[in-house]
């Protein structure tokens, strides 16, 4: 259910417009109504009835809160709604676009995307140092934000991160994340699934950027999935024989099957 402009969550945010929605909720623009700060209110369509959404909701906050870097997405508020019983975040407010966004965009610089990514693993050696690993980057979670001195990059969607020091926040023999981006071992479930999961991830968005294609593909998610956990990927050097073997052994790196 998509709340109107001028709606009030928790007594606290009034709901400017929306931003994005997706199946598990919506982000809307919204403004504290003492502070009068400005700030994307992510509301969720359920409430703490959801207890694997509870948990993931709770995770994405702790996450905010563990990892102190500029390319995690602040969280100033979370809470209920006492009136509706849905949980929200207060985030601060981003301007520009995804890296998917860009991709898409003719004439895109793939140098300007590789220094992105690189910008993301930095991101992300912060978030495995506090044993975190997201399970979920994709083109669509990288965020690059307009700033004064250039373009800043923020890792977005930590919902089904994982705290490796705690219980798994989904059921034993389901898979999550993007298939087009997901490592053989979340794939099948596994439970050693740790930041080789999101080193995989970096390395499908790497090849992509470089290749102009995506390492494997196919016309579902299940076939994508099979691609990646029995069939090699391409040599990156057979699509970009311009590149330097260098670019094909950290994409081969980053691509192995077995951590």
């Amino acid at each position: 259910m998509q709340l109107d402009a001028g709606a009030i969550v928790d007594r606290k945010y009034e709901v400017l417009a929306p931003m994005a929605e997706g199946g598990m909720g919506a982000v809307y623009r919204a403004r504290h109504l003492l502070t009068e700060q400005i700030v994307a209110l992510k509301v969720l369509n359920v409430g703490p009835g959801d207890e694997a959404i509870a948990r993931r909701f709770k995770l994405e906050v702790s996450v905010a809160a563990k990892i102190r870097h500029p390319g995690i997405v602040k969280v100033f508020d979370a809470g209920t709604d006492a009136k509706s019983e849905r949980f929200y975040l207060a985030m601060e407010l981003l301007e520009g676009e995804s890296l998917r966004d860009y991709m898409e965009r003719p004439g895109r610089d793939p140098q300007r995307a590789v220094r992105w990514l690189a910008d993301a693993l930095e991101v992300m050696v912060a978030a495995h140092a506090q044993g975190v690993v997201h399970r979920d980057l994709k083109p669509e979670n990288l965020f690059l934000e307009d700033q004064a001195n250039g373009t800043e990059v923020k890792v977005l969607d930590f919902g089904i991160a994982r705290d490796l020091a705690g219980p798994s926040v989904t059921t034993t023999g389901v898979a999550v994340g993007t298939a087009l981006y997901m490592a053989p071992e979340q794939a099948t479930a596994s439970k050693a699934v740790g930041p080789a999961a999101d080193v995989w991830a970096m390395g499908v968005m790497l090849y992509e950027v470089l290749g102009g294609e995506r390492p494997f593909d196919g016309p579902s998610a299940h076939a994508v999935v099979v691609e990646a956990v029995t069939m090699p990927h391409r040599p990156l050097t057979e699509l970009r024989a311009d590149l330097s073997p260098g670019w094909g052994e950290l994409v081969d790196a980053c691509l192995a099957k077995k951590p």
